[in-house]
Order: structure tokens, then C-alpha cells, then sequence
């Protein structure tokens, strides 16, 4: 282990009873299976076997350990849940500030759409608006030509009735 080089994060030390594990584990359960190609149950179960329950741990035997079964993806993936802990660790929530970022962004790009159809919506209604007061205007106009030609031919029976 003496001889083996590890990355920088690993000399953060992490208390692990401050980290959310309901928010760890589908990251872990989701990174583990994109790296492999399919979803192994046992592996992801052994990660979290290895982590959970535990105040610390050697990130580097913890990659030592990960190594025959995330073969060349194991640095990559020790070092990515390492700067995670280490994150959530510091949070007050136990979420790393990744994941909270990401959130926020999927919120504001949420809103951004829902704005967007709202802006839509009220430009359909408005359309729709102005179509029914011009199909009213229509509407009027042609009762008036209607009351218009009645009273002309009512005003035509009365001349045409005279002796």
C-alpha cells in the first residue's frame, strides 16, 4: 500500500455517521452499475457493507478492496465517492454540495419551464380572447345588418300597403 499512489482527497478524513445515506447510496448504487455496464447487487451491497455503520475508513484500503471488481474504474470511482463524503461529511444535511447543486439547478430549469408554458398558455389564451371578441364583434355586426334589413322591410311592407 506503501508503494501505490492515491489521490490528494484521500488524506481528508471523513466522519461517515455524518453522511446521509439515503442520499449516498442511489449515487453509489447508479455509479457502480454505470461503470460496470449492469447492475450488480452483490458488489453495490459490499460497498455499502464496507461503509456504512462505520465512523471512518482508509479510503485507500477501501479502493484496495473495490479493486477486483471495478478493475481500471476503481481509482475513478473511490476518488469521486471520497470527494463526495468528504463534502457531505461537512454539510450540515450530510448531502454533498454537489448534489444540492444539482438540485437547485434542476429546480431553476423547472421553473424556467413552467414559465415558459405559463407564457405560452397566457399567450393561447389571449389569442383565444381576441378571437372570441372579434367573432362577437362579427356576431353584433351582423345582428345589426339583421335588425337593420328587418326594419327596412318592415318600413317597405308599411309603404307598400298604402292605397
Amino acid at each position: 500500500m506503501k508503494q501505490m499512489k492515491f489521490p490528494e482527497e484521500y488524506k481528508t478524513k471523513v466522519d461517515l455517521s455524518r453522511v446521509n445515506w439515503d442520499v449516498m447510496k442511489p449515487w453509489i448504487a447508479k455509479r457502480v452499475t454505470e461503470l460496470l455496464g449492469i447492475e450488480d447487487d452483490v458488489l453495490i451491497g459490499y460497498i455499502f457493507g464496507q461503509l456504512e455503520g462505520q465512523k471512518t475508513i482508509d479510503p485507500r484500503k477501501l479502493q484496495i478492496n473495490l479493486t477486483g471488481f471495478l478493475e481500471k474504474n476503481t481509482s475513478l470511482f473511490c476518488k469521486e465517492l471520497w470527494t463526495l463524503l468528504s463534502s457531505a461529511a461537512l454539510s450540515s444535511t450530510g448531502i454533498p454540495q454537489k448534489f444540492l447543486d444539482e438540485k437547485a439547478e434542476e429546480l431553476r430549469l423547472r421553473r424556467e419551464e413552467d414559465e415558459r408554458i405559463q407564457a405560452r398558455l397566457r399567450a393561447e389564451q389571449a389569442k383565444r380572447d381576441e378571437e372570441n371578441r372579434q367573432a362577437n364583434a362579427a356576431r353584433r355586426d351582423l345582428e345589426d345588418s339583421v335588425h337593420r334589413l328587418r326594419r327596412e322591410d318592415d318600413a317597405l311592407l308599411v309603404i307598400d300597403t298604402s292605397p
